[in-house]
């Protein structure tokens, strides 16, 4: 089984080391937080009351995050790494992640019995994600 990690990024500007913490959302009302419409925080935000600047995709509020109009915003782990490595190369060392994470979900591929040659679909994925893991191309870590 694999994870899913919800973790919070910030821009250090060089003095940034160790000003963002948060343990709690109550933790996080000091701090200006950006986000995406429609994602699954939005209501849990909404309930402890944080200002949340919402923007409209990662990208925005990752450039949102690097001009400094925010001071964290919430995003899948590998997506974050992903974006900022594809957007920002040359400013991908600037970025940083809160060291708790906002939440963890563990992974799953659920495929419809009724779905045509389900058993073929899996029996090929479990097979490439087998080969990835011998290959050392991916890692499995317990949630």
């Amino acid at each position: 089984m694999s994870c899913s990690k919800t973790v919070f990024f910030y821009y250090d500007r060089g003095k940034s080391a160790g000003k963002y913490r948060a343990n709690s959302l109550e933790d996080l009302k000091k701090y200006k937080i950006g986000g995406v419409t429609g994602y699954f925080y939005e209501e849990s935000f909404k309930e402890a009351g944080l200002k949340i600047d919402y923007v409209n995709s990662e990208i925005n509020a990752l450039e949102q995050l690097k001009i400094g109009r925010i001071d964290l915003m919430p995003v899948n782990e590998l997506v974050g790494w992903n974006l900022i490595n594809t957007h920002f190369p040359e400013d991908a060392h600037h970025f940083k992640t809160l060291a708790k994470p906002l939440n963890i979900n563990s992974l799953r591929l659920i495929v419809s019995k009724d779905y045509p040659e389900s058993k073929k679909l899996l029996e090929r994925f479990n097979r490439a994600l087998r080969d990835c893991l011998a290959k050392g191309l991916i890692r499995i870590e317990k949630c």
